[in-house]
């Protein structure tokens, strides 16, 4: 194979099509794990509320409680996994 822009957009284009069809066969297990929380901003922060009391029969006056906010951020990272092909597959074409 010619190595040139547009023998290398074919290949692009063949092994992504590959990848994708190899894709389908899957079943993502990530979900068992973990939950998509989406980002709009480079650090999201999540807060809570703790000390939250406890239930009580109300007799007489209501008793007011304080309650504690806590929170923590995480920043956004990126990652990637990047893959090579051996030259030698690509010029002799062994992908198609």
């Amino acid at each position: 194979m010619i190595i040139n822009k547009a023998n290398l957009s074919s290949l692009f284009t063949a092994i992504k099509t590959s990848f994708n069809k190899g894709l389908k066969n899957t079943t993502p297990t990530w979900n068992k794990v973990a939950t998509l929380v989406p980002s709009t901003t480079s650090t999201t922060t999540y807060a809570w509320l703790g000390q939250f009391p406890r239930m009580r029969e109300w007799l007489g006056d209501r008793q007011l409680k304080s309650l504690a906010l806590h929170d923590y951020s995480v920043k956004n990272k990126k990652f990637e996994s990047s893959v090579a092909i051996p030259r030698d597959d690509i010029d002799d074409d062994t992908y198609g």
